[in-house]
């Protein structure tokens, strides 16, 4: 998508035997951590490269439970790029 981007992260975790909520601290093994990785590399190549580019301030996460709604998001993510022309946020759209 020009505007945005859509991807599923699988953290292997075999030795997390317990749910714990983040805990305040070190905060370098989770999820905010990968997204500002990331962020930041892409970013990083875009100045190396003179591309004007910008990230938004923060993301959108959503725990994923089961197979039938990761099958839903994988659907959803797969189609995404054909809505875009229907998309409000399209600049080729005259309103």
């Amino acid at each position: 998508m020009p505007n945005h981007i859509h991807g599923i992260l699988f953290f292997n975790r075999p030795d997390k035997t317990d749910w714990t909520k983040n805990k305040f601290g070190v905060q370098s093994q989770n999820l905010g951590a990968v997204i500002r990785a990331y962020k930041s590399s892409v970013k990083r190549y875009a100045n190396q490269n003179d591309i004007a580019f910008e990230w938004q301030a923060r993301f959108h996460d959503h725990i994923i439970r089961n197979e039938k709604e990761r099958q839903a998001i994988k659907d959803y993510i797969i189609s995404n790029p054909q809505n875009w022309k229907e998309d409000k946020l399209n600049a080729n759209i005259t309103p």
